[in-house]
């Protein structure tokens, strides 16, 4: 027996201990942002299928957020605004793509709270040098509101960067406190529609064992073309996979079964969620 066999062998029987080895796991998150979660499925030993179905670009309209960033600039002896909440990495780096092209720094939020939804998206902004004040422990609008029920936010001045298209659960319950809230779009969401043509493929030979969804937006997108590509009862044999309850709801809301909810919404604990899931089906938290 050769050596190049036996190094064979060997690398064989190493990933075959690996939790994932042997299950293969479609992502459909956007791209640019799948690196991350592609990386620890791989390395789980899983087959990783790209199937990207949302991308971010810029706003068609940059009013909003010029006119914020321009409120942030005019502050000399005090902030203008007393919060910015980040709800996503995307918001973040947009947000502060628009300061840099305005010949501003981030040195202009001196002064300013900031909050992030997310690890991820507090880890952009610690990225532009910054620090965060606030964190929800649970990764969701919903939770924000809760606590910042326990602030007084009455005529504070909150600035939410954010997508073109979200939910209006953090404006809406904040202004209801007596917060004056301004949404300044930093960014929006589009269906990516490269994978259309190629779908079938996906299905065709083996079966998807996870089908994975990291915002509403992906989930709503993917399904849409499984159905167009006749492809639902292929699905049907695929767990899904969530990264929270919105997500969740909405991919029952569109008549499909989620399997695996992980007990915390980042992609670490989705991961954790999925690998926990094929040594306990019946174990669907992470």
């Amino acid at each position: 027996m050769t050596g190049e066999v036996i190094k064979l062998r060997e690398e064989l029987s190493r990933l075959e201990k690996k939790p994932l080895f042997g299950k293969r796991i479609l992502v459909t998150r956007a791209k640019e942002q799948a690196g991350e979660i592609i990386e620890a499925f791989q390395e789980l030993g899983a087959e990783v299928i790209e199937c990207p179905t949302i991308k971010t670009v810029p706003p068609d309209d940059y009013s909003s957020l010029d006119r914020a960033i321009d409120n942030i600039s005019s502050g000399k002896e005090k902030s203008y605004y007393d919060w910015i909440i980040f709800t996503s990495a995307n918001g973040v780096k947009y947000f502060f793509d628009r300061l840099r092209f305005l010949g501003k720094d981030s040195q202009k939020l001196t002064g300013i709270k900031l909050a992030a939804i997310g690890e991820a998206t507090a880890e952009r902004v610690r990225e532009s040098g910054l620090n965060i004040d606030y964190m929800p422990k649970k990764f969701v609008a919903e939770s924000v509101v809760e606590d910042f029920k326990k602030m007084d936010i009455k005529n504070k001045k909150i600035l939410i960067p954010r997508a073109e298209v979200a939910r209006e659960v953090l404006p809406d319950e904040l202004t209801k406190l007596g917060a004056k809230v301004d949404i300044a779009i930093a960014y929006k969401t589009v269906k990516d529609d490269s994978m259309k043509d190629k779908i079938k493929d996906l299905f065709l030979d083996k079966k998807v064992d996870v089908v994975t969804f990291t915002s509403s937006s992906t989930a709503e997108n993917f399904l849409k073309m499984i159905e167009e590509a006749g492809l639902k009862e292929s699905l049907e044999n695929s767990a899904i996979a969530v990264i929270g309850q919105v997500t969740a709801d909405k991919v029952t809301k569109l008549g499909y079964n989620v399997n695996i909810v992980p007990l915390v919404y980042t992609i670490k604990g989705l991961v954790e969620a999925i690998k926990n899931y094929f040594i306990d089906p019946k174990g669907i938290g992470g």
